[in-house]
């Protein structure tokens, strides 16, 4: 079994004016892209994790369309909300509404195939900065946030959400943790969050957020821990295949 991942797929088939592919031209007919690398790469017994920015949908209905063309694409797929999951719903109707090859993780953790999987989304912080690796794109502007105390109280609630995921893990051959925002500096400098992989044994860690990224091998592993970022433009596209069970 491969074990895959690949993060803010940004689908929008319910909603086409939010098209990314209409606004710029790295995301022109990505769907056709994701369709046709899963297919090549992906066997039906694969896992494929998907670390948060699933759907541009506001709500179920609007995101049936997107779960259709997900459950077409081949693998076990496990989701993570990202930032710009507003479709997302209670643990119920999520569970009710996935098709059987596709589950979740939140404020929970999994072992399939043993490969154990746990973690949480993350959130706006002004501890982590990934500016460095951000590629010029004409005509845009980058604008930091202002971080209001909601944001940082987001932010320690996911704090706590992520060490409870990751406490809740089985052992599993494979152990591997995702969040939607890095947990990491590029550089790989110790964060709040490197020591809690540390602690639970994580091997891979897997997110993405972060859009028009250079392409040059960034991230890479510190202290037996390997951070994957995953977002689909920075993948152009196509599937990371993370590790391999027998």
């Amino acid at each position: 079994m491969n074990i895959f991942a690949i993060a803010d797929l940004h689908l929008a088939l319910g909603v086409p004016q939010k098209r990314m592919g209409d606004k710029w031209q790295v995301w022109h007919e990505h769907e056709q892209k994701l369709y046709d690398n899963f297919h090549r790469l992906v066997s039906p017994n694969d896992l494929v994790l998907l670390p948060g920015d699933i759907s541009w949908a506001m709500n179920l209905e609007e995101a049936k369309p997107d779960f259709e063309f997900l459950s077409q694409l081949p693998g076990k797929k496990v989701l993570l909300k990202g930032n710009h999951d507003y479709w997302w719903p209670s643990d119920k109707k999520l569970t009710e509404f996935l098709d059987p090859s596709i589950t979740f993780i939140h404020k929970n953790a999994l072992e399939i195939s043993g490969v154990s999987i746990g973690g949480s989304r993350l959130w706006e912080n002004d501890e982590i900065s990934s500016a460095s690796i951000m590629d010029f794109v004409p005509g845009s502007k980058h604008e930091k946030k202002l971080l209001t105390e909601l944001d940082q109280k987001k932010f320690l609630q996911e704090y706590d959400q992520l060490e409870h995921s990751l406490l809740q893990m089985p052992s599993g051959k494979l152990r591997i943790a995702m969040t939607h925002y890095p947990p990491i500096e590029p550089t790989l400098a110790s964060s709040r969050f490197s020591p809690l992989f540390e602690k639970y044994h994580i091997q891979h860690v897997l997110f993405g957020h972060i859009h028009n990224a250079k392409k040059l091998p960034l991230y890479g592993e510190k202290n037996g821990v390997h951070y994957h970022m995953v977002a689909a433009d920075y993948l152009n596209f196509c599937p990371k295949q993370i590790a391999t069970l027998p």
